[in-house]
């Protein structure tokens, strides 16, 4: 291989490796147990929850952005309290709890970034959502198709109930950094393939660029 060749092998090299050192985009992958499509909208009264249980699919996980499926809102004071609970459904371990201040409309989803908070986690957690009014508003969109999870639940008044037959389009992003170990349902990963490959093209373009200066310069 000529000079020119191992430049641009060494350039694609190096992007390759400086894309592995970011463990967000090798490890973070997507937690959900819905299909997507939202069948309606379920609201709560001011102080009550909906929440989805979470397995992560590793012995230690950092949680980076939490999503939901706002399938309505009209009342622009309607907005959520956004909380992570442990595994004993108790625990605070997102302190303070955020207000999500949501969009007036319908059928969007809705992303939330808890990255700063360095929230790790290495059993089942939940995340929940409070309401804050008594309006009805907002309505959270939900998955009524088979396959069950049995992993959505509410509280009301302060009691806990799960439920089978229904699954709420609420999602958790989280980032891999412990062993793996095996969880129920399913997993959800991102394809790490096309998070690459805007790397490479890339490195591939600034390999080019460099070659031809290289041969204007020659000439």
């Amino acid at each position: 291989m000529n000079r020119k060749g191992l430049f641009v092998l060494g350039i694609i090299i190096s992007a390759f490796f400086a894309v592995s050192l970011s463990s967000s985009v090798f490890a973070a992958e997507w937690l959900f147990y819905d299909d997507g499509d939202a069948d309606g909208g379920v609201n709560k009264a001011a102080g009550d929850y909906l929440a989805v249980r979470f397995t992560p699919p590793c012995s230690n996980a950092k949680i980076l952005t939490v999503r939901f499926y706002v399938y309505d809102r009209d009342d622009d004071a309607a907005n959520v309290i956004l909380h992570i609970l442990a595994a004993d459904r108790s625990t605070e371990l997102l302190t303070p709890n955020p207000t999500i201040t949501l969009t007036t409309g319908q059928f969007y989803w809705f992303d939330y970034d808890v990255s700063a908070a360095d929230v790790y986690v290495s059993d089942d957690f939940y995340v929940a959502l409070e309401w804050i009014l008594d309006t009805g508003d907002p309505y959270i969109g939900y998955d009524n198709e088979a396959p069950y999870y049995s992993r959505s639940l509410d509280r009301v008044s302060g009691a806990w109930t799960t439920y089978g037959d229904v699954d709420w389009l609420i999602r958790a992003l989280i980032d891999c950094q412990g062993e793996a170990q095996p969880v129920g349902g399913d997993i959800f990963r991102i394809d790490k393939l096309s998070l690459l490959t805007p790397y490479f093209l890339v490195a591939l373009a600034i390999a080019t660029t460099t070659l031809i200066l290289i041969k204007k310069r020659k000439n």
